[in-house]
Parts: structure tokens; C-alpha cells; sequence
């Protein structure tokens, strides 16, 4: 008998309400305290920390094995755009357990977007090698020199381990899902 998330989101739109139901028969309300913790990207890293107690509270007790959590689109709207690492904890005062962890998204609206680029380091640099390395069939030359500068490329070899190693980065900042699916692939 273990905790389960139901429909703990994959996305989150910024500026919508968050609402989980947490459904518990090993940590039971009248025991334990729930505590939801999220850690934002690395772009905008913030923590956030909601207890089932306290004020202003998130959590509204159904019964001794069931708990609403409920974010405010007031809220959700203040998470910057990106990957968020989650965490739900019950402790008792004295012990604490982690119950479960994992990662969503939060997107920002569309109406809400402007003309800046909101994809992260990770997207940006993944592109930016891929365009290089699609560039590289018109431009053979390892290095050359104009006016008495010697300018070095990067060899292909290399562009494709940093390749390999961006596409990981963006599938982990996406989520485990993705990675999953990926790693599938892969090994087809």
C-alpha cells in the first residue's frame, strides 16, 4: 500500500490552477503532514514549499487517505517558464519520507509570449550545433587564415559528441517520459 499522484500534470500552463488529488493509505492524514516542494530551472531557480498546515494552506483534507492540492492561478502565474523538479514528503514531526518525485513543465500562455526566445540553454545550443553541423558540408576546411588570423573549426567528430550530449540535456530537461522514449530509439 503505497501513496499515488493522480494526475500529477507533466505541463503546467503558467497562470492556470494547479489541482492534484493526493490519495494515501501508508502516510494517513491524521498521522502525517504532506509537504509539496517544487525546485525551478536552472534559467530561474526558485523553491517553493506548501505544508498541509499553516496559512495560507494549499491542501484541503477529503479524508484520512485523501488530500486536494490546489495552486491559485495567482501563483502558478509567479513560476517562471521551464523545468521544475517536484517532491511530495509526509513527516509526522519527527520522520520524514519521501513519497514521490519527479518533473513538469511550466509553459507560459500564449498570449502571454512576446518575441524573445524562451527556449532554454540546453534547445538553443542543441540548435545551434545542428545548424553548424548541417553548414559543414559546403565548408571542409579544418582551419584558415584571412589577413593574418587563423580561425579553427571544430571537428565533426566533436560537434557530434556535443550533439549526443545537448540532445540528453533537452530529452531530462523535458521530462522522464521523453527520456524513456528516447532511449528507445536509440536502441532500435
Amino acid at each position: 500500500m503505497a501513496t499515488n499522484v493522480k494526475q500529477f500534470p507533466q505541463t503546467v500552463i503558467s497562470g492556470d490552477t494547479l489541482n492534484i488529488e493526493l490519495v494515501t493509505s501508508t502516510y494517513q492524514t491524521s498521522d502525517y503532514t504532506l509537504i509539496v516542494q517544487f525546485y525551478g530551472p536552472s534559467g530561474n531557480p526558485a523553491a517553493y514549499t506548501y505544508a498541509q498546515t499553516g496559512s495560507p494552506t494549499s491542501f484541503t483534507t477529503i479524508d484520512d487517505t485523501k488530500v486536494q492540492f490546489k495552486l491559485a492561478p495567482v501563483i502558478t502565474a509567479a513560476f517562471g517558464v521551464g523545468a521544475y523538479t517536484y517532491s511530495i514528503i509526509a513527516t509526522d514531526g519527527t520522520d520524514q519520507y519521501t513519497i514521490e518525485t519527479g518533473v513538469f513543465t511550466v509553459c507560459a500562455r500564449a498570449a502571454d509570449l512576446t518575441a524573445t526566445d524562451t527556449r532554454s540553454h540546453y534547445v538553443k545550443t542543441l540548435s545551434a550545433i545542428n545548424a553548424t553541423i548541417e553548414n559543414r558540408a559546403t565548408k571542409d576546411q579544418a582551419s584558415f587564415t584571412i589577413a593574418g588570423r587563423t580561425l579553427q573549426r571544430i571537428p565533426l567528430l566533436e560537434l557530434l559528441q556535443l550533439r549526443d550530449y545537448y540532445a540528453e540535456k533537452v530529452l531530462i530537461e523535458r521530462g522522464p517520459r521523453r527520456t524513456k522514449m528516447f532511449v528507445h530509439m536509440r536502441g532500435a
